[in-house]
């Protein structure tokens, strides 16, 4: 993620990353409904660019690419390309009117990776635009993404930042934040300062330090003449109930994906990671099989979702099965 630099007494070096174009993504704005009303208020259904670039300075994923080690790490959440995401900007398209651009940048090895490899690519621009919805507290359409015949739209500025930003993933902190409910920052920030504020002011109004232990106003104490430590003769500990488990409610949809894949299944619920699912493929019967794994929070639940017959094979629908969490939607993104 992108973070703005402000002026410090004790400044760490400053990265400037000058981002190489390497394709547009072009999509719409379809929500603001978590955007804080302090922020400038957006327009729904403006046009979405976002400047995919690389750098050579961007952290690469500390384990390399190879797609038999990686899907299964990004199915569980425990691989990722690291984002550099700008401020948005306004521009306009060909026809003058207003849309939205925003620039991530990757890593230019990262970059050579997506260009090899079509269902990274597709994964790397789900992230970028779940980035961009993090940045601003929006939301950009899935469903109308769409890759125009140009390197960028308009120039890509360079990017300062610190470099103890640089190597840090405030991403996950923030996809963290969302997860938790905390997906407004600056309020965080604001009960923070407040809360400092409000202890500052009373010290300065206290002419001396309170006493340690209380003196009830110079009342006696309801146990005064009682020794600080006592011997209890026997101690009873009671446990507390566990809390019962939550039901989960499985909603899926089905449609149509992008060649290479014919078929898209996207399932909702409360599970909070990739993780928490189980899918696997039943050639019998020609479905899918969708198990909820985490058993400390929610009750088991299997889902089966019959397969339409346009497969050529079982090897065809195992070889073909892509499965992408998007954290910010609790939403399992299947492509066959």
């Amino acid at each position: 993620m992108n973070f703005f630099l402000k002026s410090q007494n004790n400044l760490s070096p400053v990265v400037t990353i000058n981002p190489k174009p390497e394709l547009v993504i072009k999509s719409k704005l379809v929500s603001t409904s978590n955007r804080p009303k302090d922020l400038p208020p957006l327009e729904i259904g403006t046009k979405v660019f976002i400047n995919l670039c690389h750098d050579e300075q961007v952290p690469q994923p500390d384990i390399n690419f190879d797609p038999a080690i990686v899907y299964p790490l990004i199915i569980n959440d425990q691989w990722e390309i690291p984002i550099i995401t700008s401020s948005m900007r306004q521009d306009k398209d060909k026809k003058g009117a207003l849309c939205y651009v925003w620039d991530c940048c990757i890593n230019t090895k990262c970059a050579q990776w997506i260009r090899k490899e079509y269902q990274l690519r597709e994964i790397v621009v789900e992230w970028c635009r779940e980035s961009c919805d993090l940045a601003e507290l929006l939301e950009i359409s899935r469903d109308g993404i769409s890759f125009p015949k140009m390197k960028s739209k308009g120039p890509i500025p360079p990017l300062e930042m610190l470099s103890e930003e640089l190597n840090s993933d405030y991403k996950k902190e923030m996809a963290k934040m969302v997860e938790e409910g905390r997906d407004e920052p600056d309020n965080l920030i604001r009960m923070r300062r407040s809360l400092m504020d409000d202890e500052e002011k009373a010290a300065l109004e206290e002419k001396e330090l309170p006493p340690l232990f209380p003196t009830n106003n110079g009342k006696p104490a309801s146990n005064e003449g009682k020794p600080l430590i006592e011997e209890i003769d026997e101690l009873s500990i009671e446990e507390k109930g566990s809390r019962p488990l939550k039901e989960v409610d499985f909603k899926v949809v089905m449609g149509k994906a992008d060649s290479p894949h014919k078929l898209r299944i996207e399932i909702t619920s409360d599970l909070e990671s990739g993780s928490d699912y189980d899918v696997t493929y039943d050639a019998t019967h020609n479905e899918l099989v969708v198990k909820n794994v985490n058993l400390e929070k929610f009750k088991e639940k299997t889902l089966n979702i019959p397969l339409p017959n346009i497969f050529d094979s079982r090897d065809t629908v195992e070889s073909h099965i892509q499965c992408l969490f998007i954290k910010t939607e609790k939403k399992l993104s299947i492509k066959i």
